[in-house]
């Protein structure tokens, strides 16, 4: 009787036996990206990642911390790194925005939820682009206790690996840096606007986003092949009240279409504060031809 009903349920079901390889690899969350080049992927970016209401942060940029806004699928997070507090014992390099008194994580603590969320999404590719104050070994000493300095990418181009290639090669963190560098000692700790070129990043309303002012060069060099479109909204303190507005998809599809046909170039990484309000995820979606 039992085996006649699992015989029944297999012929309506079509039972097959499954395999692993037969599901599809999907690189940051999508099938299409493992194949493409880094330079032909777009990113949704977070800024001022580590500045959230969640770590207790005062006038935070985000209302969720990192791990939230890793599940959400922001794959690029700007953070500010400071030396360590002289003070603390075995604080490590701080994760700060304008002061510490404001609020502050660690940068290994940061590390560590990176590295707890890798662990689950094997093909997952991210960008840290840190405003570094603090010195390139203390950085990499917190990569170190994080067990993440092995992860680490140097990626050239072009032609630029793809994104299938860097996860195969075991390096799917890349960071970039604005301050210091390039240090030939630490390949992996690359000069941002090398690599980067982006637009302004002040702006006080949905007229001043509006403008093509938006999207006038402001750092990095002409020829920089990646383009970081900063698109956020502060009176002048990051205002939670105007992200709904700032980050709907009829502006933030808007402005990253426009400022892409201004600079002739895709945009790279698309940054926003209060990344889990509006679209930005949608958008990114959609600027991937997704």
């Amino acid at each position: 009787m039992h085996r006649a009903v699992v015989v029944l349920l297999c012929g309506l079901a079509a039972c097959a036996p499954s395999s692993s390889s037969e599901v599809a690899r999907r690189c940051n969350g999508h099938e299409a990206l493992c194949d493409r080049t880094l330079d032909e992927v777009v990113f949704a970016g977070a800024h001022n990642a580590m500045s959230s209401r969640d770590d207790g942060f005062l006038a935070p940029n985000q209302f969720a911390a990192l791990p939230a806004q890793l599940r959400l699928g922001v794959r690029a997070f700007m953070l500010d790194t400071y030396a360590p507090d002289p003070a603390a014992v075995d604080d490590g390099v701080r994760l700060c925005h304008g002061s510490c008194d404001l609020g502050m994580v660690t940068l290994q603590q940061t590390l560590a939820r990176l590295g707890r969320f890798l662990e689950g999404e094997p093909d997952t590719v991210v960008q840290l682009m840190l405003q570094d104050d603090a010195s390139i070994a203390d950085t990499r000493a917190a990569f170190e206790a994080a067990g993440l300095f092995d992860e680490l990418a140097v990626p050239s181009g072009p032609p630029w690996p793809t994104l299938g290639t860097l996860i195969d090669d075991g390096t799917r963190i890349i960071v970039t840096a604005e301050n210091q560098g390039p240090d030939p000692r630490e390949p992996w700790f690359m000069p941002m606007f090398a690599l980067f070129q982006d637009t302004p990043f002040t702006f006080a309303s949905l007229d001043d986003l509006a403008a093509d002012a938006s999207c006038a060069p402001n750092r990095g060099a002409a020829d920089s092949p990646f383009l970081l479109v900063n698109h956020w909204l502060g009176n002048p303190l990051p205002d939670d009240t105007l992200a709904d507005a700032a980050n709907a998809a009829a502006v933030l599809d808007e402005r990253v279409g426009r400022c892409a046909a201004l600079r002739g170039r895709p945009p790279h990484v698309v940054a926003v504060d209060f990344v889990d309000v509006g679209d930005l995820i949608a958008v990114v979606d959609g600027a991937n031809g997704l």
